[in-house]
């Protein structure tokens, strides 16, 4: 073996054990040194936080009378971080949804606006804000048809970003015609024209 082949042989030797060595150190790194980061961003792409109301009790009156009780209706909603990824913000499938639930567009536009967010009232359809987070689903109807629903699951990429699912809510029946929920405690989403008003926007800001 002449000198210069046998240079050439250390030197393969050196670069082979060089990248072994980048290789086990890489590993080192991930396995080892950087597990919970690598293992909290696997978990985040693998799973999602689902928040799904609390069912409430029945409120009764002395006599028995429901006061306030639960009921289950076909929730139509949609879900603005799958809609802020689309193209058009979403737009052609909240199109699609006012005109299944027939609906005015600015009317299921101004439902899913945040409240807060800078918008022309003109575009809401005097629609109240949504008052949660941008991650939970934002109800556009709480009874649609069961026509309505399928409509919307069976067509789900006509409709990316919405929801059909049943769920449960609050109803007040009444009592001899009166409805005591301001009674009883129930509060409104708030609207964009309270929001902007100096007396209210204090407590929501």
């Amino acid at each position: 073996m002449g000198e210069r082949s046998r240079y050439a042989t250390i030197f393969v030797q050196i670069l082979l054990f060089s990248l072994m060595a980048a290789l086990f150190g890489r590993l080192f790194y991930l396995q080892v040194a950087a597990t919970d980061k690598y293992q909290d961003a696997a978990l985040e792409i693998q799973s999602r936080n689902v928040i799904t109301p609390a069912t409430r009790g029945m409120i009764l009156d002395s006599s028995g009378k429901p006061l306030a009780i639960n009921r289950v209706g076909l929730v139509i909603a949609v879900d603005r971080s799958i809609l802020d990824k689309e193209s058009d913000r979403g737009v052609a499938s909240l199109q699609a949804t006012a005109k299944v639930l027939k609906m005015p567009y600015e009317e299921v536009f101004g439902k899913t606006r945040l409240c807060g967010e800078k918008v022309d009232p003109a575009l809401t359809g005097g629609a109240r804000c949504w008052n949660g987070s941008r991650y939970q689903p934002i109800p556009i109807s709480v009874d649609a048809s069961e026509e309505v629903a399928l409509s919307i699951v069976e067509h789900a990429e006509r409709y990316p970003g919405v929801l059909a699912s049943p769920q449960g809510f609050r109803y007040y029946p009444g009592t001899e015609g009166v409805n005591g929920a301001h009674v009883l405690g129930y509060v409104g989403p708030i609207s964009e024209k309270e929001l902007a008003s100096e007396s209210t926007a204090k407590f929501y800001r």
